[in-house]
C-alpha cells in the first residue's frame, strides 16, 4: 500500500518588476510620429517553423498578436509555414530567390493577422544546422563575411517591414536583428523580447563556442559570445541588443540571465494572459484521478529523457503518453527508445490541447534546460492536473507555489566532448546525472492517493486561476507605446556604438 508523503518544494512568489527601459534610437527624428495616440502597426517576425508550431515562444508571440489586434492595432507577421498547412487557407504564392535557391512565399490572412511566409520545408533545408551552415552564420553575423543567402533573407526582411510603415518591429532571434538594425527601414521602434535563454548572444546557453571568461561581481564566470578562430572576442551581436529600443523579458528567469551574464537591464512582462484562452474560468476542471496515463511532452535530452526513460522502467504497472514534438523528432535514438519501451504510447504532436489534457492524470516536465518560463505547467495547472516538474530557469515561477516542484541536476553549458554522445543526445550540451527516486515517490504517492490528488488539483486550479486572472492585459500597449515616447525623447541625440 503507498503512503502520501510530503515532499519539499521550492516556492517561488513572482513579482514583476517595472524598470522602464531606454536604448540610444538608431533612427532619424524627423520621421517619427508626434503622439503615441494612433493605432500601432506591429510587426512581428517569428523565428519558429509553422503555422501551428508547439514552441512556446510562437504561441505566445501569437497571443500577443490577437490581444493587440483585438484593441485595434494593426498587426503583419513574418513566418515560416508548411505548404499543407495553408493548402486550405485562401493564400497567394510567389518565389523569392535566396543566393542560390528559390522558395515559396505564401500570404494570407490568419485571423485578422496579415501574414506574409516563407516555405518551412525549404528554409529548413536552407537554413540547417550543419556546422557548415552554422559557421556561415556566425561569421555573417559578425560582419566577416557576406553569405548570399542569409544576405538575401535579411533583404527580404528589410522589403516586407519597409512596405509595411510598422511603428514597431517585435523580434526574437539573432538574424531578425541584425535585419533590422543593418537595413533601411522607416523609423520604427525595435523590441526583442526573449523567449529563450539560447536566444541572446551572451551566458552559458549562447549559440557559439564557449571561449571567454570575464569577471562578474568578483568571481568568474563563462561569458559567450561570438568569436575569431583565435578566441578573440567580437561583440556585434551583444552591441546590437544594446541598439534595440526595448529588451523584453518573459520571466524573472530571463531577467536574471540578462543581468548576471548580459549586463543587461530588461522589462518583464509576463506572457500574455489570453495564450491562456479567452476566459481562464470556462476551461475544463478535469477529475482525471481515474484516468490512467502519466504524460511527458517532448521529452528528448534536453527535456528530461533519462528521468522519463528511470521512470518507465520504475513504474512498469503505469501508462506513460509520450506527445512528440521537436526535441524528440529530431532524435531517432530517443525515438527508437520509447518506441521499444512497451509502457509507453507515442503521441504525435496535437493542435488540440484539450483532447489531450483529458486524458492526462499527472504531467511530467523534467526539463533539464534553462526554461524561460513553462506555459505547458499552467496550462495543465489551469485544467487541475498535478504537475511535476524540473527546477530548471523560469519553472519554479510557473509553478505558482503548488507542488511538486524537484532539485534537478540541471544543464549547465559545459559542453560534452564525446561525440558519439553528442551524436546518440542529439546536442553538444553535458547532460548531468538525475536519480529518478523522488520523481518515483511522489508519481506513486498521486496514482493511488485519490485524497492527496485532489488536494493538489484544487491548489493548482485556484493557484493558476489566480495567477493568470491577476495579469494586466492593458500593459503590453503601455509599454509599447512608452518605448515610442521615450524614443522621441532621445531624438535628435547622437551616440555611438561603445
Amino acid at each position: 500500500m503507498v503512503t502520501s508523503v510530503e515532499m519539499p518544494i521550492q516556492v517561488y512568489h513572482s513579482h514583476f518588476k517595472t524598470e522602464a527601459v531606454s536604448f540610444p534610437p538608431t533612427i532619424a527624428p524627423t520621421l517619427l510620429p508626434e503622439s503615441t495616440d494612433h493605432p500601432l502597426r506591429i510587426f512581428l517576425i517569428q523565428s519558429a517553423h509553422g503555422l501551428y508550431a508547439s514552441s512556446g515562444g510562437y504561441r505566445a508571440n501569437i497571443a500577443l498578436a490577437r490581444a493587440m489586434r483585438s484593441q485595434g492595432h494593426v498587426i503583419k507577421m513574418l513566418a515560416s509555414v508548411y505548404a499543407n498547412e495553408v493548402a486550405t487557407i485562401p493564400h497567394t504564392r510567389t518565389v523569392e530567390k535566396f543566393g542560390h535557391r528559390v522558395i515559396p512565399v505564401y500570404r494570407f490572412w490568419y485571423g485578422q493577422i496579415d501574414v506574409v511566409a516563407l516555405d518551412a520545408d525549404q528554409c529548413r533545408e536552407a537554413f540547417n544546422r550543419s556546422q557548415e551552415v552554422t559557421e556561415m552564420m556566425e561569421s555573417w553575423l559578425e560582419n566577416e563575411k557576406d553569405v548570399p543567402l542569409l544576405t538575401a533573407r535579411q533583404e527580404f526582411v528589410a522589403k516586407e517591414v519597409a512596405s509595411f510603415h510598422p511603428s514597431h518591429v517585435i523580434m526574437n532571434d539573432y538574424c531578425s536583428l541584425k535585419a533590422i538594425l543593418e537595413a533601411n527601414i522607416p523609423p520604427c521602434t525595435k523590441i526583442f523580447i526573449v523567449h529563450d535563454a539560447e536566444d541572446l548572444p551572451f551566458g552559458p546557453f549562447a549559440r557559439g563556442k564557449p571561449c571567454l571568461v570575464l569577471p562578474y561581481n568578483g568571481l568568474r564566470q563563462t561569458f559567450i559570445i561570438r568569436t575569431t578562430s583565435d578566441g578573440f572576442a567580437i561583440k556585434t551581436s551583444y552591441r546590437r541588443l544594446q541598439h534595440v529600443d526595448g529588451l523584453w523579458a518573459v520571466s524573472n528567469a530571463i531577467a536574471d540571465y540578462f543581468a548576471n551574464y548580459g549586463k543587461l537591464t530588461c522589462r518583464i512582462l509576463p506572457n500574455h494572459p489570453l495564450i491562456y484562452g479567452d476566459d481562464v474560468h470556462s476551461l475544463p476542471f478535469y477529475q482525471n484521478f481515474d484516468k490512467p496515463y502519466i504524460c511527458a511532452i517532448n521529452p528528448g535530452y534536453l527535456k528530461g529523457f533519462p528521468i522519463v526513460k528511470s521512470i518507465m522502467e520504475r513504474m512498469p504497472e503505469n501508462q506513460f503518453l509520450i506527445v512528440k514534438s521537436w526535441n524528440i523528432l529530431w532524435n531517432p535514438f530517443v525515438l527508437e527508445e520509447f518506441e521499444k519501451t512497451e509502457n509507453a504510447i507515442l503521441m504525435d504532436p496535437v493542435n488540440d490541447m484539450e483532447s489531450l489534457w483529458l486524458q492526462v492524470k499527472v504531467l511530467l516536465v523534467p526539463s533539464l534546460w534553462y526554461e524561460a518560463f513553462g506555459l505547458v505547467v499552467i496550462e495543465a495547472l489551469l485544467r487541475g492536473i498535478p504537475v511535476l516538474s524540473s527546477n530548471a530557469g523560469g519553472l519554479i515561477e510557473a509553478h505558482l507555489g503548488v507542488p511538486y516542484v524537484i532539485p534537478t541536476n540541471t544543464i549547465t553549458g559545459e559542453r560534452e566532448t564525446d561525440q558519439e554522445l553528442v551524436k546518440r543526445q542529439g546536442t553538444d550540451y553535458k547532460i548531468p546525472e538525475n536519480s529518478a527516486d523522488p520523481w518515483v515517490r511522489i508519481l506513486r504517492c498521486l496514482m493511488h492517493d485519490r485524497e492527496l490528488y485532489e488536494r493538489i488539483r484544487l491548489q493548482s486550479r485556484i493557484a493558476a486561476v489566480a495567477y493568470v486572472k491577476g495579469l494586466d492585459p492593458q500593459v503590453y500597449e503601455e509599454y509599447m507605446k512608452s518605448l515610442e515616447r521615450e524614443q522621441r525623447a532621445w531624438a535628435g541625440k547622437d551616440y555611438l556604438v561603445g
